[in-house]
């Protein structure tokens, strides 16, 4: 809670910082003239009327007491002191998580609607108070200014999946301290999936005893052949009293705690304890990898039923908030397609696919929750088959199902991939292991919450949008701090300032102090690495100039260009550096924030290149030649032999025709550029793909991997040149695109009308 901002020493001590660096941004901010002086001798007075006065009072003064040192005298009334803090409830403001605050010269006065309201005004009095003020001669000057806010959005939510990897009890309540810092308010409890159940049943005890539990876990993405699993028992779970413990914790800092049980599909670990719940009746395998298993719920047997009510009706006593999540995604129909219990289910209830026969569950479930005074949310794939008439709908895919679900009036959660899946990648260069993907901090800040195809009158229906975090690559606490944050600040900012206030580069410079906060709470969050350069760096010329910089003020950038790791006693830099490549040299650098924390080291290579000469072309027709190949591969190089078909496409990408799974790609053709230069591409790939240029390798984004972007730099005259592309498929997704940019070209696809074939005779 507050208290978690205790107290350390740093350098950013010696870092002058911008009061009002307020994340998120408030609604409105009028600084004013002069300053209030805040010492033991301000008395703080909160209006009884506010069910949480004395635990506000007491958690204020332990912020100033461990990050400061001194304690305000907390009255009833208004005391006889020079200087007074007052918190005072008004029915007038309608919203019980807005507030107003005024910071005059002899007096702060914090008015909310609601308990929230006053929790969030004191957030925003802290982070006035630090870390831009130190304590000089025992008091603290705070900045007069006048703040009246109020939150966009009325849902603004994170979610950590536990069943992937567990995390203790105590590093939830981590989790919800820095939730509240950021003014979030609804925490995604993921408690069950394939590879791990989460929560005591009492009705159920083997769910605690068995499905709580693996063996072994898939290490890396699964590049190798056969499959590498680590040896290593995994799991636990939460007692009812330590679900308990969470759910209190949370209520403290006006978070909600929302718990998902998964339903029909990720299902695995439960159906290893209870195995006659599955269509085949068992024995159930171990899915000890990641992805989706064909083992689900039976959805024509009673016993299903009757245990997922035992299951949600000890979950709904535990979790008073109104929802519960049954998650509702990814579950494949080949089981129910072959189980006679289902066929018969369908038959009885004239169902006309598996489809329905997923919605007839989802909805026996949400009749099921509402005699319990609970409603159900979930991902967008129940409203595949006709979706339960007051389910709410978290849109993952993208926008199109909340858009969707809100146009035919059901409440939506924006949680759509590609803006708000914080286990993807931050960057293209020195990342920990991840799904895949790239999501930078200013791509989660763009989301689009409220999308224009949202009939006017439909719109009070996108209640707001949460962050997602996905387990299966994050095994650690500290992987998950650094997954979470800053990124998490950008979607919190989006869900809470007004759109017409959002404004990245602003929120850039304001995160300075919020790494300091983030410093003070232990958190290892993500430090930027110096931008200005790639890992191979192409040059024509004996002298090149590299600008660095890291979008975080009061931060140093060291190098070095001999080889050896930066640290603090490297150079620093201080100006655009001039680099000689003879024939290459080799530039590090790492920011080091304030407070110590380090960035990881970026390093690249300069060299000094010749422009390759274009290829000698004969006739030529527009596209690439292609070939398909059968097979399960493990790298682009092992494609080949078992041919499925060819023929000539327009672009880099994957041909119309191809299987779904396990097969490869070989491109093959011309490319024209259009001037001299050096030219980067780019491929976006899932699996994995190699690109030739006039026979050499430029891109290599090989072996078996989640969506990922890679690239490398080619330089070329003006003309045609040879380009070979080869990619495979295994498993999951597939997806496959080659950008480009270069002299006067801005980063693109590479366009089809530069993109030729070999005419053969036969053509």
């Amino acid at each position: 809670m507050f208290t978690a901002l205790v107290a350390c020493n740093s350098g950013a001590d010696a870092v002058k910082y911008d009061p009002f660096s307020l994340i998120p941004q408030p609604v409105t901010l009028e600084p004013g003239d002069g300053e209030f002086l805040l010492s033991t001798m301000t008395g703080i007075v909160i209006d009884p009327a506010f069910g949480n006065a004395a635990e506000i009072a007491i958690m204020f003064n332990g912020f100033l007491k461990e990050r400061y040192g001194i304690t305000m005298v907390t009255e009833q009334q208004e005391p006889d002191l020079p200087t007074v803090i007052t918190a005072t409830r008004d029915s007038l403001i309608e919203n019980p998580e807005a507030y107003r605050l005024e910071v005059r010269s002899d007096a702060i006065a914090v008015t909310a609607g609601g308990d929230a309201g006053l929790f969030y005004g004191i957030q925003t009095l802290i982070q006035l108070i630090y870390p831009s003020n130190k304590l000089l001669k025992g008091k603290i000057a705070i900045p007069c200014v006048n703040i009246s806010d109020a939150p966009q959005y009325k849902w603004r939510g994170m979610h950590l999946d536990v069943s992937r990897h567990f995390f203790p009890k105590e590093f939830i309540f981590r989790v919800l301290d820095a939730m509240a810092m950021h003014k979030l308010n609804t925490f995604h409890w993921h408690l069950t999936d394939d590879q791990g159940w989460r929560i005591e049943i009492e009705k159920y005890p083997e769910l605690a005893s068995v499905a709580a539990w693996r063996d072994e876990t898939l290490t890396g993405h699964g590049s190798e052949t056969p499959w590498v699993y680590d040896g290593t028992r995994h799991g636990g779970y939460y007692t009812k009293q330590d679900v308990r413990d969470v759910v209190e914790y949370a209520s403290r800092l006006h978070i909600n705690v929302l718990p998902e049980i998964e339903m029909p599909g990720h299902a695995v670990a439960a159906l290893q304890a209870y195995p006659q719940l599955s269509c085949t009746g068992g024995p159930v395998p171990p899915f000890n990898r990641w992805g989706v298993s064909e083992d689900v719920f039976c959805a024509g047997k009673e016993e299903t039923y009757e245990f997922l009510e035992g299951v949600l009706s000890e979950v709904a006593e535990l979790f008073p908030y109104e929802y519960i999540h049954i998650g509702g995604d990814e579950c494949p129909k080949v089981r129910w397609e072959q189980c006679p219990s289902c066929q018969k289910k369908m038959a009885d209830n004239d169902l006309k696919d598996e489809h329905e026969l997923q919605s007839y569950l989802v909805r026996h479930m949400e009749a099921f929750l509402a005699t319990k005074g609970k409603k159900i949310i979930g991902w967008d794939e129940i409203l595949e088959g006709g979706i339960a008439d007051n389910a709410a709908v978290m849109s993952w895919r993208g926008h199109s199902g909340g858009i969707h679900a809100a146009n035919m009036g059901h409440d939506v959660v924006m949680t759509p991939h590609s803006f708000v899946y914080l286990d993807y990648y931050q960057s293209e260069y020195n990342e920990p292991l991840s799904i895949g993907g790239m999501l930078p901090m200013d791509k989660v800040y763009s989301i689009d919450i409220m999308p224009s195809e949202i009939d006017e009158e439909k719109r009070k229906h996108i209640i707001g949008a949460q962050a997602n975090l996905w387990t299966e690559y994050i095994a650690d606490e500290e992987h998950v701090e650094y997954m979470l944050f800053p990124r998490l600040a950008a979607l919190a900012e989006a869900l809470w300032t007004p759109n017409k206030l959002l404004e990245y580069e602003g929120f850039e410079r304001r995160m300075a102090a919020q790494y300091v906060r983030y410093d003070a709470m232990g958190i290892k969050y993500r430090v930027p690495y110096p931008q200005g350069y790639e890992a191979i760096n192409l040059v024509t010329v004996d002298t090149v100039s590299v600008e660095l910089t890291n979008g975080v003020a009061g931060s140093d950038i060291f190098y070095t260009t001999d080889g050896s790791e930066p640290d603090e006693r490297s150079k620093r830099y201080d100006g655009v550096l001039a680099l000689t490549p003879a024939p290459e040299i080799t530039l590090k650098s790492v920011t080091v924030m304030p407070g110590g924390r380090k960035s990881a080291v970026m390093a690249g290579v300069f060299r000094k290149t010749a422009l390759n000469e274009p290829a000698a072309a004969g006739s030529m027709k527009p596209g690439l030649s292609y070939t398909l190949y059968r097979g399960e591969f493990g790298s682009v190089m092992d494609i080949g032999t078992d041919m499925v078909s060819e023929g000539v496409t327009p672009a880099v990408r994957i041909p119309d025709g191809a299987p779904t799974e396990n097969f490869g790609l070989q491109m093959e053709g011309y490319i024209m550029v259009p001037s001299d230069g050096i030219y980067s591409f780019y491929t976006n790939s899932d699996d994995g793909v190699r690109v030739w240029i006039n026979d050499e390798l430029v891109v290599d984004g090989d072996k078996f991997h989640h969506g990922i972007i890679n690239e490398g730099r080619a330089a070329l005259k003006a003309g045609i040149h040879n380009i070979t592309v080869r990619y495979f498929q295994r498993l999951y997704r597939q997806s496959l695109s080659l950008n480009w940019e270069g002299p006067g070209v801005a980063r693109q696809p590479v366009p089809a009308e530069l993109l030729f074939h070999h005419a053969s005779a036969e053509d």
